[in-house]
């Protein structure tokens, strides 16, 4: 399946992929029926270079994750031109040096640099920024940014792969990295991400879901041993170091 992002259309104001206008334009729609909070909160930021992934494709570690979100930052950070470039680079899977590139001390400034750095710490501490942006790879349930994630494009899951079928290279990519026996980590490991997980990469087994002393990993999931557990630390930190 070819990558539907290198013949990305660049517009000023509007980063869509040719294939999800239709879905773009159906969940446009969906927003009409909301009122309050929801409304704003589920709006896709389509002035934003999208995010289906982050990091090099082949890489031995794996998060699982909903979708890139949103802050007023964001604005001014992807219109700074080296962080706008590294975002694209990384759409065609093109960034050598750090591929990881939302945890680049380039972009300390930016809000995803910010959020990355932080969930990623410990792991950072233990192998350092290099391996970490080397050999980690995350994919998006969606690619489009949003304040929160709207859990009707994923009710039924198919529904997300025929209004954006885009996503399904994504799906490919995690596809791909379960045959090569990656190490797949769950960022959120709620009931909803896991059935989502579950019916959309049918060969999707094995999972170190990220948890806390309550249960589910909450909505900023922390990369820590305890919320890998000590035998997806152990494994973690051997697939960064080796």
């Amino acid at each position: 399946m070819a990558n539907p992002w290198k013949d990305f259309t660049v517009r000023d104001t509007d980063f869509v992929a040719d294939g999800d206008r239709n879905g773009i334009a159906a969940h446009e729609r969906r927003l009409g029926t909301l009122t309050g909070k929801n409304r704003e909160a589920y709006r896709l930021r389509t002035e934003l270079l999208p995010t289906p992934y982050v990091g090099n494709p082949a890489a031995p570690v794996v998060f699982l994750n909903l979708n890139p979100g949103y802050a007023k930052q964001d604005l001014a950070d992807y219109a700074e031109p080296a962080f706008r470039r590294a975002a694209f680079d990384n759409l065609t899977h093109a960034i050598d040096a750090l591929p990881f590139f939302l945890i680049d001390p380039r972009f300390s400034a930016t809000s995803s640099y910010r959020w990355w750095t932080s969930r990623l710490r410990r792991p950072i501490e233990a192998a350092g920024l290099e391996a970490v942006a080397r050999r980690i790879f995350c994919v998006q349930a969606f690619p489009y940014h949003s304040s929160a994630f709207d859990p009707w494009l994923w009710d039924p899951p198919a529904r997300l792969y025929d209004l954006f079928p885009s996503q399904r290279y994504t799906a490919r990519l995690l596809s791909e990295a379960i045959k090569r026996d990656a190490l797949i980590v769950g960022l959120r490991s709620g009931k909803d991400a896991r059935r989502y997980w579950q019916s959309s990469a049918p060969d999707l087994q094995s999972v170190h879901w990220l948890g806390t002393r309550t249960g589910s990993a909450p909505r900023s999931p922390y990369v820590t041993e305890n919320s890998l557990g000590p035998d997806g630390w152990r494994e973690l930190l051997r697939r960064l170091r080796n």
